[in-house]
C-alpha cells in the first residue's frame, strides 16, 4: 500500500513539474502531423508520386501510433489527453500547403516539421527527464523515430 501511494505522488508531482503540460503539447504536434502527412499522401503529384504516397502514409501512421502512446502516458500521469479539433488548431505546425504539391515540395514541408518535432522533442526530454523517467524514455523513442523519418525524406532530397 506504501508503494502505491508513492506511485500516485510521484504522479501527481510530476504533473505538477510540466510533465502533463509538455506531453499535452507533443500529442497536439503528434496528431497535427498526422494530418499534415495525410495532406501530403493525397495531394503529392509528380514522377515519384507512388513511393512519395507509401511515406507520406507511413509518416501519419508513424504520428498516429505515437500519439496515441503520449495520450495513454498523459492518462497514467492524471491528465486527461486533449486531441480535440480545438487542441489540434492551437498547433505550432505551420499550415501545409493546400491543393497539389510536387513530390520535391511535399518532402520540403514534411521534412521541415519532422525536423521541428525532433528538435522540440529533445528539448522536452532534457526538460522532463529530471522530473519523470518514464516520459523521458517515451521521448527518446519518439525523437528516435521522427529522426529515422527525416533521414527517409532527406535521401529523396536532389543533390
Amino acid at each position: 500500500m506504501v508503494e502505491s501511494i508513492a506511485t500516485r505522488k510521484r504522479l501527481i508531482a510530476a504533473t505538477e513539474n510540466g510533465v502533463g503540460f509538455r506531453l499535452q503539447a507533443c500529442l497536439v504536434e503528434l496528431l497535427d502531423l498526422a494530418l499534415h502527412a495525410k495532406q501530403a499522401h493525397w495531394n503529392v503529384v509528380g514522377s515519384n508520386f507512388r513511393a512519395l504516397h507509401a511515406q507520406f502514409d507511413e509518416i501519419a501512421q508513424l504520428a498516429r501510433t505515437s500519439a496515441d502512446i503520449v495520450a495513454e502516458r498523459l492518462a497514467a500521469v492524471e491528465v486527461s489527453p486533449d486531441g480535440s479539433a480545438s487542441a489540434i488548431g492551437g498547433s505550432p505546425l505551420e499550415p501545409f500547403p493546400l491543393g497539389w504539391i510536387s513530390g520535391p515540395k511535399a518532402v520540403e514541408a514534411m521534412l521541415e516539421r519532422i525536423e521541428r518535432l525532433a528538435r522540440t522533442n529533445r528539448t522536452r526530454l532534457n526538460e522532463i527527464g529530471r522530473l519523470d523517467p518514464a516520459s523521458e524514455n517515451l521521448l527518446v523513442e519518439l525523437v528516435t523515430e521522427l529522426e529515422k523519418a527525416a533521414w527517409m525524406l532527406r535521401v529523396q532530397q536532389p543533390t
